[in-house]
Order: structure tokens, then sequence, then C-alpha cells
């Protein structure tokens, strides 16, 4: 099932349906003990249900349509502004204007109707979304604005990753971001933060777009977002680029990230918040702006991760680890 397609509201869903017993007939196939097929096609939430039954069950039965004319769907739609755009729900005008956040705010958008509600580029909605994303790719390539003047290539990936998923793959201006986001690779053959690479913070957003420092290592956090695009792509994902950098990532499992960014106690395992790249409820903290950390896309807006007992939190994304393998599969056939 996609990462994005589980909320708040349908984990209720879940709890409301009793575990079958085991040696059911999914419990057999699955070889566990209890039965975890059950209570998600049986699930009250009727996005579970739907994927659940398409994802696990390969029953192609349901109507697509069913969840973009559902009540939560429609209340995404709603709130959609007549420039493509949704606003960022914070107070203070400042912080939108130093961040675009609208931009960000469109993304998580985005991620709700994609991922959770299968929504795709023959949706006039969703059109709208991806001209207004499209509007902030610069001259280079990326899409600019979250970061202020900065580059970031985890959220021009994340961004990339869903305008893929909704039928933009050959659009030229996607092309044009990987090309980008192949330029930008430090060294080593993953990505990181270029405002990271040269040791700056938060507070530097509003001075002049500063290049990455190519010879500082990869950051696995970023590296993951990133890979999550090329992973979408059928022609990207077969790239050696691709496929060098999701070793790199798969040698950093529970290890601490080059980079400082999300390493607090709040992205821990336990610590998780769902919602759904679509994208989160989870905003930026004041605390954590004021400490220099910027927000970065994880999986579906959210970070899933372990903390080692050794101390440092390692935030690892489940949907990183499925690119990578999605990645070096493509690579062996």
């Amino acid at each position: 099932m996609g990462a994005g397609r589980v909320d708040q509201m349908d984990v209720a869903g879940l709890a409301s349906v009793r575990a079958e017993p085991p040696n059911t007939g999914h419990s057999r196939r699955t070889g566990l003990r209890y039965d975890p097929i059950t209570p998600l096609v049986e699930s009250s939430s009727p996005v579970i249900r739907f994927w659940a039954r398409r994802d696990l069950l390969d029953d192609r039965g349901g109507v697509l349509r069913e969840l973009l004319e559902s009540p939560p769907a429609e209340a995404v739609l709603r709130r959609q502004r007549s420039d493509g755009s949704w606003k960022y729900p914070a107070a203070g005008a400042h912080v939108r204007t130093a961040m675009q956040y609208d931009l960000l705010e469109t993304y998580r958008q985005l991620g709700e109707l994609v991922e959770k509600f299968g929504m795709n580029r023959r949706h006039p909605a969703l059109q709208k979304a991806a001209d207004y994303i499209f509007r902030s790719q610069s001259r280079d390539g990326d899409l600019r604005g979250i970061y202020g003047n900065r580059y970031s290539p985890n959220y021009t990936a994340a961004l990339l990753e869903l305008l893929i998923k909704a039928g933009y793959g050959d659009d030229r201006r996607v092309a044009r971001s990987f090309q980008w986001l192949l330029r930008i690779r430090q060294s080593d053959g993953g990505w990181a933060i270029p405002l990271r690479t040269r040791n700056l913070k938060f507070q530097r957003l509003a001075v002049a777009t500063i290049s990455p420092d190519p010879s500082k290592p990869f950051s696995h956090l970023v590296t993951g977002v990133v890979l999550r695009a090329f992973a979408a792509h059928p022609r990207y994902r077969r790239t050696s680029p691709a496929r060098t950098a999701a070793g790199l990532l798969v040698g950093r499992l529970f290890q601490a990230d080059a980079y400082a960014d999300r390493v607090v106690r709040r992205f821990g395992l336990g610590s998780v918040s769902h919602s759904g790249l679509p994208i989160s409820s989870q905003r930026s903290t004041p605390s954590a702006e004021s400490a220099g950390r910027l927000p970065i896309p994880t999986s579906s807006g959210r970070c899933s991760g372990w903390r080692s007992a050794s101390g440092p939190t390692v935030c690892l994304t489940f949907a990183c680890c499925a690119a990578g393998t999605s990645i070096c599969r493509s690579g062996s056939r």
C-alpha cells in the first residue's frame, strides 16, 4: 500500500475490526499467526478497504471515483485556491513569504490527493496544482521556494515523486528537474542540502543562493528522499546514479546521518506521527527553526525511524528503503 494512505481517521477504522484468529486462509498464505489482511479489507475506512483489496488481494473491482468523491477528498479540494495552491495554515504571513510555505502546504495536500485518493492529471484540480508547482521551477531546473532562495534537492525530488505518480513522468519540466538533481550530487554520489554542506543555518535562507560543497559527505536522509523520485520514474530508476545512491543508502542503515536535521527525540521510534506526504499535520516548530533545523520531507510527510541503543536517532524512512529496493531490482533485470 502507498505510504501516504493511512491517517489518524483511518487508524480508528482499523481498530473497529477484530483481528481474525489463527489458521485463517490469509494467515496461512502470509505465514503469520494472526491474519493481517482481513482487518484491512474489512476496515470501516473506505480508503483502507480500497487499497488493501487492490494492493493485497489484487482485486480490481473497486471504483476509484468512490475515493475521489468521498467527503475527505472533497474537503481537501474545497481548500484549494484559484491559483492551484493550498494556504499554509500558520499564523503570521512572514512565514509564508520567507520560505513560501504555501508551496509546502501544496506539496502536502497534493500527496493526500495522489497517494491516498488516487488522483491523477486527468482531474482539473491536480492540473492546477501541478501548474502552480511548476511555476516554482528555477532556471537551473530545481523546484525552489520552500527553503527560500536555497537549493532543495529533497523537496524538489519529493514534489517530483508526486507529479510522476500523477502522470507527469514524460513532462519536459520533470526531465529538467532530474537533470538538475544529477548535476547537484555530492562527489560520493549521494545528495545533501547545500546549505548544510557549507555549515550554514536556517537563518541564512534570506541571502543569495549558495552552491553545495561537493566534497562533503552525502546525507542519507536527503538521499533517501531523492531516491523516491528516481524510483517512481520508469526510466530514471534504471540509471547508474540511482543504483549508486541506493547502494550508499543501504550502507547507512542504523547509523546517524552526517548532518543534524531531524536528530531529535520526537523522530525516534514511538514518536512517529501519522497523517499522510501526505502529508502530515506535523509542522516545523518555532523551536526547531530557531535552532537552525530545516523541514525535510520524509515518508509521506512523516518520519519513521529507529532510535539506536547508543543514543542518536537514526531517521530512515520505510519509503526510502522501498525506493532503494525498487531501484536495485530494476538494475538487476
